[in-house]
């Protein structure tokens, strides 16, 4: 019974530490994407404020467009960095399921165990019960067939 539960403390701990490096590089990942959105805002902005009717400068306009590529490139290491860290994330994702599989198997090892004790016991009672009734009945009725 100790050696179930101790398998189980050891792969629920190596589940929580897994987990979080699945959390950290979620949240890595997120983050990129995050400076994706807050460039395309930026870009916008400055995309509205370049062709406001009030601006007629040809040279903002230019340097608008050197702007928005270099955003583009900006963007693009973003996603590429985001994306690079899918595989690492798939492996975890299946680490993860692996071991919550293997811990889920120990507890209904662990669970059988038990219940197999408790028949086990429950058999052991009942059949104590049985002989103390049985040896109660013949000492009460050993008078009688004597």
């Amino acid at each position: 019974m100790k050696s179930y539960n101790t398998l189980i403390k050891i792969s629920k701990s190596q589940l929580d530490e897994k987990r979080k490096l699945l959390a950290q590089l979620l949240d890595r990942k997120d983050g990129f994407m995050n400076q994706i959105k807050q460039l395309n805002e930026e870009l916008r902005s400055e995309f509205t404020r370049v062709n406001s009717e009030e601006n007629t400068d040809v040279m903002m306009r230019t340097q608008f467009l050197l702007y928005a590529s270099g955003v583009v490139m900006k963007q693009f290491e973003y996603s590429s960095q985001a994306e690079r860290l899918n595989p690492e994330i798939n492996r975890l994702t299946d680490e993860i399921f692996i071991h919550f599989a293997d811990m889920k198997k120990f507890e209904i090892f662990r669970d059988r165990k038990i219940e197999e004790e408790d028949e086990l016991l429950l058999k052991k009672t009942q059949s104590e019960l049985d002989e103390a009734s049985i040896n109660s009945f013949i000492r009460k009725n050993k008078e009688t067939y004597l």
